[in-house]
């Protein structure tokens, strides 16, 4: 009588225990990672085990098929919708000349790729067959008209869809969540999805599996072969490994040349907070990581990843107590937590945490340029050592500048001191290259010039300078016009404003928060109160005072 049968684990599952013999971990962890890899057959007797996964209701956790349950899903498959590679999006606009009231829209169709998706997938829980109301002239006129759509919703906590790096389709033309499709594109009326079925067979299902802890796993796969330290050192690893059980989210360790990629800004998910403002995201700061690329054994990079895209990121330092990590810079306050949190279960600790104070050797061999250094800024040049602390006895560099350069301390070689000054291409004095700030807006865009002639917008995140002649305060709110938006009334806001919108009928853009306005909801446009096709709800608007 038999009593094995073949042994089965998921792709993705497999993916992960790979990622973690590829890791600095402990020989003893990557032993257990081997030895599921390697198995072919599992017992069928005692607790039987198999067609392992990833659980999708903790993603910490390994989900399972027992004998009976195997037998009774066996053969049997769903099929599920997701916007995926290979989907084909039908994007249906209003012509911008209507001949008949036949030809009022036409369709192009978009295959997406993964480039499109930016190595994401979308899990669609249902259509709904939807009717839109638009609008448009003929003959001097204007008609209404009416579009049917199959409205796709994505599943809850799905990340929202919209479609990336598309030369004929902008981001924000577009998006899907779980409420459904929102349009903001001039001309788009609505889409179609095509291509999304994807056939699952039902020993897959997640909601038809067991779920349990990956060291539970190990002592029903191997029994008592490995100890409770061993595996309760792998699950502590593997855990780590997964950030936090997120499954939009993975972990990756790089070093060398992969560096540079996860600071270079075309490779993050997003550019917003600390990490879209990154000092090191710029082309021209790659030249600047030398010292990361070249030390490969004692510093490294971790990366948080949404699909192939950065979404958080830090420093790693070795030590011989251990790893630590520096600074984390995210796309948002929940992707920093969870990379600290990655951080933390794989038994890294943060610079600082300890209350140490570390130097570190480094080779500067042939390095003449140099990134901010959040934590380790102080480098002896004498010792070869970087450190977190400033001994104030012989000569050191400052390595906090932004543009590359040090700033040397201590040094009686005047040569060198002069090497610490630039030119401020605006006012052309010389000033030290730690009081000099990097231009990303107007005229002087790419240069440095000195802090007196540099201007900050906080609200537009941009830094431009007091030469630039289009140079705007609204209420306090400096701007450079260059990027901004002129409104109806002849002010200008950043165009980035979240309560910029426009009016119908060619009446110029307004301020949501601030300008009186009709909104008709069904078909989500603005009118101004004098606009004589004006429909919907007034909004804000405030009745004159007789005197």
């Amino acid at each position: 009588m038999k009593n094995k049968s073949k042994f089965i684990i998921h792709p993705e599952l497999k993916k992960r225990l790979n990622d973690l013999l590829s890791r600095d971990v402990d020989e003893g962890v990557k032993k257990i990672a081997k030895r599921i890899l390697d198995m072919k057959e599992v017992s069928t007797t005692g607790k039987y085990c198999n067609y392992l996964g990833l659980s999708n209701d903790d993603f910490a956790k390994i989900s399972y098929l027992d004998e009976a349950r195997l037998e009774r899903l066996h053969g049997k498959s769903t099929t599920k919708h997701v916007i995926k590679a290979g989907t084909e999006v039908v994007i249906h606009r209003k012509r911008s000349y209507i001949q008949n009231a036949d030809n009022v829209t036409y369709a192009t169709i978009l295959k997406l790729t993964k480039r499109h998706l930016s190595g994401l997938t979308y899990p669609i829980t249902g259509f709904e067959e939807t009717t839109r109301p638009f609008s448009y002239y003929m003959l001097g006129h204007i008609i209404e008209s009416e579009f049917t759509i199959n409205m796709p919703y994505l599943e809850e906590g799905s990340p929202v869809f919209r479609i990336c790096n598309c030369r004929s389709l902008g981001r924000s033309e577009l998006f899907i969540d779980n409420n459904g499709l929102a349009l903001s594109g001039h001309g788009i009326v609505g889409l179609e999805l095509k291509k999304t079925a994807v056939v699952e067979k039902e020993i897959w299902n997640h909601e038809q599996r067991y779920h349990t802890s990956i060291g539970k796993i190990v002592r029903r796969l191997f029994g008592g072969e490995f100890c409770d330290n061993s595996i309760c050192r792998f699950a502590e690893a593997y855990t780590g490994m997964v950030t936090i059980c997120n499954p939009n989210y993975t972990l990756k360790i790089a070093e060398g040349e992969e560096i540079r990629w996860g600071y270079h800004e075309d490779n993050y998910y997003k550019d917003s907070n600390s990490l879209g403002s990154s000092c090191m995201r710029y082309n021209h700061c790659q030249s600047y990581l030398d010292l990361y690329v070249k030390n490969t054994s004692k510093i490294k990079m971790a990366m948080l990843m949404r699909g192939k895209k950065v979404a958080a990121r830090c420093i790693l330092w070795k030590f011989d107590d251990g790893w630590l990590y520096d600074r984390v810079y995210s796309n948002k306050l929940e992707e920093e937590h969870l990379l600290t949190n990655a951080m933390e279960s794989s038994g890294y600790k943060k610079v600082y945490s300890t209350g140490k104070e570390y130097s570190i050797e480094v080779d500067m061999d042939g390095i003449s340029e140099f990134p901010y250094m959040d934590s380790f800024k102080y480098y002896f040049p004498e010792d070869g050592i970087i450190s977190t602390y400033d001994s104030h006895c012989g000569e050191y560099w400052g390595l906090n500048n932004t543009n590359g350069t040090r700033c040397i301390y201590n040094s009686h070689d005047n040569e060198e001191e002069d090497d610490e000054t630039s030119e401020c291409p605006c006012c052309d004095r010389r000033v030290d290259n730690c009081e000099m700030t990097e231009v990303d807006a107007g005229i002087h865009n790419g240069d440095w010039v000195c802090n007196d002639c540099a201007i900050y917008s906080p609200v537009m995140d941009l830094t431009f300078t007091d030469r630039d002649d289009r140079v705007h305060d609204r209420d306090g709110d400096v701007m450079l016009l260059d990027c901004a938006v002129q409104l109806y009334d002849d002010e200008w806001v950043h165009e980035s404003s979240e309560y910029l919108a426009s009016f119908e009928n060619d009446y110029g853009y307004f301020l949501t928060s601030e300008d009186p306005h009709y909104y008709d909801e069904e078909r989500m446009m603005y009118f101004h109160v004098d606009d004589e096709e004006k429909t919907g709800t007034p909004v804000n608007v405030v009745e004159p005072v007789i005197i």
